[in-house]
């Protein structure tokens, strides 16, 4: 074995190194909390199926912005001009609720978005403000997320919708006429 060789062994992390780097690590506890939020989902949608609906605490809410995303190599012309085309990715909000098996997270943004337009950052402070203790889930088919999804019970979500349509039909506190 030449110096070469053995300094370029001792600088080669090889498997043992890859498997101790930080990134991978953190990936990793991804991936692990990815498969046990599976695992909840399945265990919850067991439960619903054989008992029915179930009542469980609300916990928080999460939104994840929507995109627009454009690519190249298209046969033909675009609206973005020769070889692009373009697409709209929705924005999506959860409900973060707390069950036996444990959080879970529960698509809630359809019933918004039909009931008061777009998820802005104020309609979302308003939906946060009026999200009730506790909602039931349901198992159900759903034209935007799929067949036999966990969702929010149609009753609680109609109430949720009708509390953040006062706040926004209410008068804003804010005076008319410029204070000098």
């Amino acid at each position: 074995m030449t110096a070469k060789d053995r300094e370029r062994e001792d600088h080669d992390p090889g498997l043992d190194g890859l498997l101790r780097d930080p990134e991978m690590d953190e990936l990793l506890k991804k991936l692990d909390e990815l498969e046990k939020a599976q695992e909840r989902c399945e265990a919850l949608r067991d439960k619903i199926t054989a008992q029915g609906p179930i009542r469980v605490e609300t916990v928080d809410l999460h939104y994840e912005p929507g995109d627009y995303v454009a690519w190249n190599g298209v046969k033909g012309g675009g609206p973005r001009g020769y070889g692009w085309d373009s697409c709209g990715v929705p924005s999506q909000y959860y409900l973060l609720a707390l069950s036996a098996e444990g959080k879970v997270a529960v698509r809630i943004d359809r019933v918004f978005k039909k009931g008061i337009g777009r998820l802005t950052p104020k309609r979302r402070d308003l939906i946060r403000r009026t999200m009730p203790p506790t909602v039931a889930l349901v198992m159900g088919d759903d034209p935007w997320y799929g067949k036999e999804q966990v969702l929010v019970s149609d009753e609680d979500l109609a109430k949720w919708v009708e509390a953040v349509k006062v706040l926004l039909a209410a008068p804003r506190n804010t005076p008319s006429v410029r204070e000098g």
